[in-house]
C-alpha cells in the first residue's frame, strides 16, 4: 500500500484521530459499459498511526546542485 507524506503526517499528528480503511479483492465487470465493480473486503484500523518498521522509502525526491558554468 503506497502513503503520501501527507499522510503519514496527518496520522502522526496528535491533534488528529485517524481511522483507516482498506478495501481490497474488488471485483470489476470489463464487459459492461461503464465498467462495473462489486465485492471487495474491508479492514478497518482505528486509531491508526503508522509505525516506523512498517514505513519503506520508496522513492526520493533529489534537489540537483547548482551548477558552476
Amino acid at each position: 500500500m503506497e502513503l503520501t507524506i501527507n499522510e503519514v503526517l496527518h496520522a502522526r499528528d496528535k491533534g488528529n484521530t485517524v481511522d483507516l480503511y482498506v478495501v481490497s479483492d474488488i471485483r470489476v465487470d470489463t464487459h459492461t459499459a461503464p465498467y462495473t465493480a462489486s465485492g471487495g473486503t474491508v479492514s478497518h484500523y482505528t486509531d491508526w498511526e503508522p509505525a516506523d518498521e512498517d514505513l519503506r522509502p520508496r522513492k526520493y525526491e533529489y534537489r540537483l546542485p547548482e551548477t558552476t558554468a
